[in-house]
Order: C-alpha cells, then structure tokens, then sequence
C-alpha cells in the first residue's frame, strides 16, 4: 500500500482522530538517536523510508539484512492492525515493538554513519566487520582474533576521532542534527496530521456533492420520464400517419410510373399533331392559291373571248366542259380534304394535351384521397378510349370497359 492510499483510508476509517493522535517513541542507544512518531502515517512512512532505504544498499552483512526484514515486518503488521480497526494502544505498542525498541536491542537506520562506514569495511575488509559491528553494538562475543580486534579499533576511531578538538566540534554537529531531525519529525507528523485531515473533509465534500449529483440525476430522469410519457402518444399518431402517408405517396408513384409513358406518349403526340397540322394548313392554303388562281384565269379567257370559240363547235365544248368541271371538282375535294385533315390534325392536338393535363388532375386527386372507385373508371375510360378524328362519319369508338382498364394499369 502507498503512503497516498494509506492516507485516504485513514481519512475514511472511523478510528480517523485515533490514528491521527497515536505516539510512539524510538530510541536507539547503540547510534545515539531517539525522538517521537506523531500519527500512524508519520510512523509508516518512516517504516517504509527505512525498509527501502535498505533495500537500495544491498548486498548487505547479515546483521543489517535482518534489521531491513524487521521493519518490513513491522509494515505489515502496521497494516493488518489498521485493516481491523484495532485501537487498543497495548496492541500497537506491542507489534511496533521493534520500532519503538523498547528492549534496548542495537537498531541501525541505512542513513546514519554508522551505517556507511559498516557496509564499506563490510565490502572493502569484511575480516574487520564483526569487530567494528560489536563496538557499535556493545558486544564482545567474537572478541578472539586479531582482525576482531582491528575492527573494534577501527570503529573505536571513527566513533572517538582522538577525541580532538574536530571530533569535538563533529559531535556537536552530530548532536545538533539528530536535534534537527528530532524536530522535523515532529513537524512532520502534525503535517500528515493536517494533510490526513484535509483528505477526510475533501472526502466529506466529495459524498456531498455526490449526493447533490444523485439527486439532481433522479429528478432529470423523472422529468425525462414525464416528458416521454406525454410524447409517446403523440410520437404514436405521428408515427402512424407518416407510415399510412409513405404508404399512399408509394401507391402515387406506382401510377405515376404507370402513367408516366401515357402521359409522355400524348405530349410527343401533341407534337407530332400539331406539325402536321401545320403541314395540312400549308397545304390547304397552297390549294385555295391553285383554285383562285385557275378562276382567275378562267374568267381573263371568258373575257377575252378564248372561250366563246372553244365552244362554238359541240364536240370541242363537251370535252373542256368536262375537263373544267373534273378540274373544279378536284380542287374542291382536295380542299374539303386538306381542310378536314387540317382540323383534324389541330383537334386531336387538343384531345391529346387535354390528356395529358387530365393524368396529372387524376394523379392530384388520388394523392389528396379524393377520388372514389366510381371516378376511377370515369377518369381510366377518359384517359384510354380513342378519340373522334372527324374524317370519318361516326368515327367515335365505344368507350372501354373501366374494370379492364383498372386491370391494364394495375400491371
């Protein structure tokens, strides 16, 4: 566990002011240094400080390996006290007694000199370690040889200095640091007190806030709840008449796909019609020239007397009696022909546009629903019956059966 989520649970346990407000005392007489642990998180970060702190000078002797497992143990029993909410204070007591060192045993911190000065005689001249180790803690059980002896002496030195007026004064300084430290911890345990319990009111503002946010999110889905309710039926209709609309704009495009070449068929017709109209009238007028023209010049011969000699003799009147008469009959029919062909032409002209116009009226009133069956087959029989050209006496076709005509654009 990180120091980070340490202090978040203890701003979350209800033993918050006891953790904060619990003490343990350290003295360690074999390296001169005592002072006191305000608050658990202060106590566990120095656990943890020392536990790494010792693991980052490794390979070490024996004797330090064993101080590193000891305050790693100490870590998790600081741990699984925590974890079940225990706090008799005898019980604290008892598993940090390592820590605290209450028996007086020999504790070394990986950041004191003593340390250094250990770890490099046990890495440069190991045969002096346990000499110079027994002077820092007190003992003599391996006091036999000479190398012990050197040791000892060694460690004597670093420790003594002669006792000079340097070593004096280093003393002093020595001193004046562990003051120094003594009160940072201090400092630093009413510091994780303050930051413990700044994470407990963020903690508490953090639940208000989200209690604030539960409540605005149920009454927003109450209110979208309502307003979906009321929406439903209105979405229903909507919903239905768009699909009965698309439905009926599908039936008006399947006709008007089906009356689409029809339609298409009488405007090019319409067309046609007209240009040969045009032809027709053309050639009318052209023919109406003829005849005036073959009058007027009948008329100067009769006038000059051409035609007074012609018919002097019986024969010679007979025949162009006859030629006359076969010429006026035939510009005459050729007349009433063209003339016959002419209207014709204009009025199947109009019988087709108004076709045309009366396909698009029927495809107007089948999308507005306005038409019923009955009109239907009015409308199909005005639509596809033939139309009266006029050149023929009782041109007009029977009209066509409606139902066959339904049948025919159904397909």
């Amino acid at each position: 566990m990180t120091l980070n989520e340490l202090k978040e649970n203890i701003a979350a346990s209800p033993n918050r002011e006891w953790l904060q407000s619990y003490e343990l005392k350290i003295n360690y007489q074999n390296i001169n240094y005592s002072t006191t642990l305000l608050g658990v998180v202060n106590i566990y970060s120095f656990i943890i400080d020392q536990s790494d702190g010792f693991s980052k000078l490794s390979p070490l002797p024996k004797e330090l390996e064993e101080v590193r497992m000891k305050f790693i143990n100490a870590k998790g029993s600081l741990l699984q006290l925590i974890s079940q909410n225990n706090i008799a204070k005898a019980t604290w007591d008892s598993n940090l007694r390592f820590i605290s060192n209450t028996n007086n045993q020999p504790v070394f911190l990986y950041n004191t000199t003593e340390v250094d000065f250990l770890i490099k005689v046990y890495r440069e001249r190991p045969e002096y370690y346990n000499g110079a180790y027994e002077y820092f803690t007190g003992s003599t059980q391996h006091a036999n040889n000479k190398a012990y002896l050197t040791g000892y002496l060694l460690a004597y030195e670093f420790d003594s200095k002669d006792f000079s007026s340097i070593a004096e004064r280093k003393e002093a300084e020595k001193k004046s640091i562990l003051s120094i430290r003594s009160g940072f911890q201090e400092k630093l345990g009413n510091a994780e007190k303050e930051v413990v319990e700044y994470i407990a009111k963020s903690n508490q503002k953090f639940e208000e806030y989200a209690s604030k946010i539960d409540s605005f999110k149920t009454e927003k889905e109450t209110t979208y709840n309502d307003w979906f309710q009321r929406n439903s039926v209105d979405f229903t209709k909507f919903h239905t008449a768009s699909v009965k609309q698309i439905a009926d704009l599908e039936v008006l495009y399947k006709e008007k796909l089906k009356l689409e070449a029809p339609a298409k068929y009488w405007n090019e017709r319409a067309k046609k019609l007209r240009t040969e109209g045009y032809w027709w009238l053309g050639g009318l007028i052209l023919s109406v020239a003829i005849s005036v023209g073959i009058l007027i010049w009948v008329l100067n011969k009769v006038a000059d007397g051409t035609f007074q000699d012609i018919f002097k003799e019986t024969g010679s009147a007979v025949k162009w009696s006859v030629a006359l008469i076969t010429l006026i009959s035939f510009l005459a029919y050729i007349i009433r022909v063209l003339s016959k062909l002419t209207f014709s032409s204009f009025h199947l002209v109009r019988d087709a546009e108004e076709r045309e116009q009366l396909t698009y009226v029927y495809l107007a009133l089948q999308k507005e629903n306005k038409i019923d069956p009955t009109e239907r087959h009015l409308v199909m029989q005005s639509l596809f019956s033939r139309a009266d050209s006029g050149l023929l006496k009782d041109d007009a076709s029977p009209t066509m059966p409606g139902n066959i005509v339904d049948q025919f654009t159904k397909k």
